[in-house]
């Protein structure tokens, strides 16, 4: 190779060099640049770089990072040096085989062989040798491809990459360019959502209104533009932003709704309401990627508005009353129907028009508007309109100015038509249906009432008893003038109407009063009943009232006793502890409400026992009945009682009421002075001795008045008296004995005060007791003093009233104070132990239950054959005792133990002896033949005791002792078969008692049933009848439980009782709910059921006893059946029995049935299921007892029957 070709290759390499850095350069910054336009364009259109100095900084930023990469990959590698003998260099490195050669003959070649860069020769021999190297390979294949390939490829892909995503958006990406390389222009990326306001048919609108009302309500409908035929699908979060004035702004959603466009398509729209409350309103909506939008600016201007409004009223002509004006600016009225209202208003500003509304509920018909006739200077207008329906409504006023803005929110003012009130009549007297005789005078005061006036009152009477029933009219009354209130009161004299007995005429008022308008308002009162009855009849119905009120009387009388003690107790309490406690204080309360109940129970003015004893006077007088002694009666009532009013039941509320204020006072101040709070306790004390004596006045005069109706009083009235007694002292000795623990043992000085204030108030309750029990002896005097020498009870009343006063049961009670009072509480409680036990059998005689004869002699019996037993059981140890004697050796020993068994046997005999004669006074004859044949051979046995006889004579004396208390048992079954018929009777009577008094419950529940079935409401009378049945079926009731609680060893009998007591206290909670229906009967009559059943069991028992008697068979009647150890035999038993299964059976499918109907069960159903589970059960034990007592009873007749035929030696 030449050194001119080895140049040309040189400048070959160089132009491949430059042209592979412009290569690799350019597709470097080609590549970058386009990255980074995508990168850029990709986040501002994907995050939306609005503002035009972040897409300038971008922009900038982009151009840098070009810039930089240009630099660094292009310019700067074109700007380093490409002289030959650096591209020598690269050859070399390129090609090793060179090693430093080439580039050293490239050197020599450039200084042609310089001698100052070495030896000629030897240059020419280094380039000789490179050019042969050279020719044997194309130095010009220097350049590396490989990266200069891989950096085309990467410009290619980028360029392909971005070149795609620019086709396939290419309007995105020319947004995208123009908003980077103009960044300040307002070039806007294409939206997804473009909302647009528009109107209800769906069109478009720019602006919504220049102006608006204040409180004007703007309907907004907002589109989106975007989609398909402009009906995109609204975003998500559609917000509507609006601000009134200077106010923050407001962002609330917007509601979707649907509206339709003239060609009847459907589109959804977002709605809101928008009330211009003041401006200027500014408002858009936004959502999505709208959010730019710009606001729309509305001005609020100010509607017309009422400045005066003036209401004038023209009440209906009826009133008589003149037409009056409201206060200026009130429009709220309430007016009669038929009133006419004028309204004059005056606006803010002139207005074009105005318009009354005047609307209520949307189902009343009434008239919607009312256009207003103006006046000229467009400021006033006038109005009027008559109310003519009972409703509540309003009315307002639409007004529309000069401009055609109106008031959209109008105040609305209310409107009430009222109608008349209808007139109100009543009969005050007779409160109540009454029965009269056929001449009476009956004062009638009607009583008529009307909020504007009474025209006319009329009495009309009408004949109930007969078929034509003609309605007689009188006017009582007739005016023309607005009364608003009229009572009036006449006599009816009944003998001029010639009324039969047992007519019944029935009677009312009716009132007009003054309305005209529509028909006349005629109304009518409740209807009262005249029932024509005897005198006689007449004075036997107010003689049982006057019984009621003497019952009242008795209970207040009660009443006023306990309250009487609780004042004293206090009193006590406070002089001997020097305070009350917080339980005096309620306990002072509870004396404080009971007395304002005591003084209502006696003179209330509306149903106190004053009030009702001189309405039976005015019967007495009215009815013309002669009754001298029953109307002294009643005028003493009635002046008694109006004496403690005025007097004593005055002093005594003001009393309790001064000292519980100083109580409490003091209680609640806690820092009250030594020197006040002593000023209170004696001013307390002495309000409180203030009611106790006037308590004691009442007591005293009410004492004094039950007196004189003593004769009214029955032996089981006196009795329950008596259980009063015992129930206060019962509490009274349980009293003593908490206190006891606590007082026991200890001085009166070692006591507490509080301790000696309860002592004290014991000994008080004990001394009142003993008051009381004198009390009552007295009145039982005065009972048997009036009661007739033939009576039947006189014998027994006097007797009775001797045992009492025997018992001194007072002086016990009055020891015992006194031993309370002096803490000696060992002696008070045997005291109060003995008086209880006096009260008990004081109780018992009263209540029939006195022993007699037979059950005295019965009780004698068991007491000598008690002794008997002990006899024999004596008489068998001392046979084991001589039987042992015999095996004794030793006989000094054996004559020692006989002597003593010869004593010990002549004691038995002795007593033996004694017992012979108690068996002889009881009449006792075989028992006593028996036991006197014993005491025989126990002498004879201790007169031998030495002898070998000796043991049989105690044997023989050991079965006369057995003899004798079979038969004296024998004798004593009979006694107790005849006390069991007396007993048996006496049940029969008290039941036969019990069924009269329950059919007259039902017959007045039906009474009351029909009546209220005709008249569809409950009167005053016949709330009063409900009261008084309902006490009856209570007491009932009550009396029935008591009954099986004392027959509670008769157990089929308590049972059955309890039943009845059950039905009873169901028909009581009926009638306390004014049920008289059938259900209510029903339980009456379940009742009555079990009670005559139960009779007739009880009789045929009876019956059948004493026929036994009467012939002598009770053995037989042993014989048929077993012995029970209760009153009613156990055949009786099972009829009962037999009795109760049937009516549970009954009940049970009845409720069957109502749980089948319902499905469910009631609360009621729910107790009636359990009251038949319990007497099911019940009844089933007891029929196991029956059954175990049947078959015990068998098993004795058997082994009986075994003993009978082994004794004839039929059986070995």
């Amino acid at each position: 190779m030449t050194q001119s070709r080895l140049i040309t290759q040189l400048s070959i390499i160089r132009h491949k060099v430059r042209v592979a850095l412009w290569v690799r350069g350019g597709s470097c910054v080609l590549a970058a640049l386009l990255l980074l336009l995508f990168v850029v364009c990709t986040g501002d259109w994907l995050f939306h770089f609005d503002d035009p100095g972040v897409r300038l900084i971008l922009g900038l930023a982009t151009l840098v990072a070009v810039g930089w990469i240009a630099w660094r990959y292009l310019v700067n590698p074109l700007l380093q040096p490409l002289d030959n003998v650096h591209l020598a260099n690269r050859v070399e490195d390129r090609f090793p085989l060179f090693k430093e050669s080439f580039s050293s003959s490239i050197s020599f070649l450039e200084h042609q062989t310089d001698a100052r860069s070495g030896s000629p020769a030897l240059q020419k021999k280094v380039i000789d040798q490179t050019l042969q190297q050279a020719q044997e390979i194309d130095i010009t294949d220097v350049l590396e491809t490989k990266s200069l390939r891989r950096a085309g490829l990467i410009a290619l892909g980028v360029c392909l990459f971005v070149g795609t995503i620019v086709s396939w958006n290419r309007v995105d990406s020319a947004t995208a360019m123009e908003r980077l390389v103009f960044p300040f222009s307002a070039q806007p990326w294409p939206r997804k959502i473009e909302l647009q306001f528009v109107n209800e048919s769906l069109q478009p609108i720019q602006t919504i209104k220049q102006q608006v009302a204040r409180n004007e309500t703007i309907e907004l409908f907002v589109i989106n533009n975007k989609g398909k035929n402009g009906k995109g699908n609204l975003p998500d979060d559609l917000t509507l932003e609006y601000q009134f004035g200077d106010d923050p702004l407001i962002r609330e959603k917007m509601h979707r709704g649907t509206l339709t466009d003239k060609k009847g398509n459907r589109q959804t729209v977002g709605t809101f309401l928008l009330i211009a409350r003041k401006g200027p309103l500014k408002f858009r909506a936004v959502g999505g990627d709208n959010i730019n939008q710009p606001m729309q600016v509305v001005e609020v201007v100010a509607p017309p508005t009422i400045k005066k409004l003036q209401v004038r009223l023209f009440p209906p002509v009826y009133t008589q009353k003149k037409p009056y004006n409201l206060p200026v600016n009130v429009g709220h009225l309430r007016a009669l129907v038929g009133t006419r209202v004028e309204i004059d208003i005056t606006t803010s500003h002139p207005v074009l028009s105005a318009e009354l509304h005047h609307k209520g509920e949307p189902a009343q018909k009434m008239n919607s508007s009312q256009a207003i006739r103006s006046s000229k200077n467009n400021h006033r207008f006038s109005a009027s309109f008559v109310l003519t329906r009972p409703e509540i409504s309003s009315y307002w006023f639409e007004l529309t100015d000069l401009k055609n803005f109106k008031n959209h929110q109008p105040i609305r003012y209310d409107l009430q038509g009222l109608l008349d009130a209808n007139p109100n009549v009543y009969i005050a007297q007779p409160s109540a249906d009454i029965s009269v005789t056929p001449h009476a005078i009956i004062l009638l005061h009607i009583v008529a009432k009307d909020d504007w006036g009474i025209r006319q009152i009329d009495f009309v009477t009408v004949r109930r008893d007969i078929e034509q029933k003609n309605r007689q009219t009188d006017s009582l009354f007739v005016s023309s003038k607005n009364i608003k209130e009229k009572s009036v009161s006449l006599p009816w004299q009944l003998a001029t109407l010639q009324l039969p007995l047992g007519a019944q005429l029935e009677f009312y008022a009716e009132v007009t009063d003054t309305y005209n308008i529509n028909k006349p308002h005629v109304i009518r009162s409740l209807a009262r009943v005249l029932t024509v009855v005897s005198p006689h009849q007449k004075e036997e119905e107010l003689i049982v009232r006057e019984l009621g009120l003497v019952e009242e009387l008795r209970r207040s009388f009660r009443m006023q006793q306990d309250s009487h003690e609780h004042i004293l107790g206090l009193s006590l309490q406070l002089q001997q502890a020097g305070k009350l406690r917080i339980a005096d204080l309620d306990l002072l309360k509870r004396a404080e409400l009971d007395q304002r109940q005591i003084a209502s129970r006696l003179v209330n003015p509306t149903d106190g026992i004053e009030v009702r004893a001189k309405q039976l006077q005015q019967e007495f007088v009215q009815n013309k009945i002669s009754s001298t002694q029953m109307q002294n009666r009643l005028t003493d009532l009635i002046n008694t009682l109006r004496r403690l009013r005025q007097i004593s039941l005055s002093k005594i509320e003001k009393s309790l009421t001064q000292s519980r204020k100083i109580v409490e006072t003091n209680s609640t101040n806690q820092s009250v002075s030594k020197r006040k709070e002593s000023q209170a306790k004696k001013e307390t004390l002495h309000e409180l001795q203030i009611a106790g004596r006037e308590q004691q006045e009442v007591i005293d005069t009410l004492d004094e008045l039950l007196s004189e109706y003593s004769f009214w009083r029955s032996r089981q009235q006196i009795a329950e008296d008596f259980n009063k007694l015992i129930e206060s002292q019962e509490g009274l000795i349980s009293k003593t004995k908490e206190l006891s623990k606590q007082t026991f043992g200890k001085e009166t000085s070692q006591l507490t005060p509080q301790q000696r204030a309860d002592l004290a108030r014991l000994a008080q309750q004990q001394t009142r007791l003993a008051t009381e029990h004198a009390d009552f002896l007295k009145r039982l005097r005065k009972m048997v003093t009036s009661s007739k020498k033939e009576d039947v009870s006189f014998d027994s009343l006097r007797r009775i009233l001797q045992e009492i006063g025997q018992q001194t049961t007072e002086n016990h009670m009055r020891q015992a104070a006194g031993h309370l009072l002096t803490n000696r509480i060992g002696q008070a409680k045997q005291e109060q132990k003995q008086v209880l036990e006096n009260l008990k059998n004081s109780r018992d005689a009263l209540q029939n239950r006195e022993p007699d004869k037979n059950e005295l002699l019965l009780k004698k019996m068991k007491q000598v054959a008690t002794q008997l037993k002990n006899l024999e059981q004596q008489q068998a140890e001392l046979l084991k005792k001589r039987e042992q004697t015999e095996q004794l050796t030793n006989k000094q020993q054996r004559e020692q133990q006989l002597m003593q068994l010869r004593k010990q046997q002549q004691v038995l005999q002795s007593k033996a002896t004694r017992q012979t004669r108690t068996l002889q006074r009881l009449r006792s004859r075989k028992a006593s033949a028996a036991l006197r044949r014993a005491a025989r051979r126990m002498q004879q046995a201790a007169d031998v005791m030495e002898q070998s006889n000796a043991t049989e004579e105690q044997r023989e004396a050991l079965d006369d002792l057995a003899q004798s208390r079979r038969e004296l048992a024998r004798e004593q079954q009979q006694i107790e078969q005849q006390l069991a018929i007396e007993k048996m009777e006496k049940f029969f009577d008290i039941i036969t008692t019990l069924v009269k008094r329950q059919e007259g419950i039902i017959t007045e529940t039906k009474r009351l049933q029909t009546a209220h079935t005709k008249r569809k409401r409950w009167s005053r009378g016949l709330l009063k009848s409900l009261k008084v049945v309902t006490d009856a079926q209570a007491q009932l009731s009550k009396e029935v439980k008591t009954i099986s609680i004392e027959l509670s060893q008769a157990k089929i009998l308590s049972i059955s009782l309890s039943g009845t007591a059950r039905n009873m206290n169901r028909a009581v909670r009926q009638l306390s709910k004014k049920n008289t229906g059938n259900e209510t009967q029903g339980f009456e009559e379940a009742a009555k059921r079990r009670l005559v059943q139960l009779a007739r069991a009880i009789r045929s028992q009876t019956k059948a006893e004493q026929d036994a008697s009467n012939t002598g068979g009770s053995g037989k009647t042993s014989q048929k059946e077993p012995v029970s150890n209760e009153v009613i035999s156990p055949l009786t038993q099972l009829k009962v029995m037999k009795m109760l299964q049937k009516e549970i059976l009954t009940r049970t499918k009845e409720l069957n049935k109502q749980i089948k109907k319902e499905g469910t069960l009631t609360p009621e159903q729910a107790s009636e299921l359990e009251s038949l589970t319990e007497e099911q059960s019940l009844l089933t034990d007891r029929f196991r007892q029956m059954l175990r007592l049947y078959e015990q009873f068998e098993e004795k007749q058997l082994e009986e029957g075994l003993k009978k035929k082994k004794k004839k030696g039929i059986l070995k």
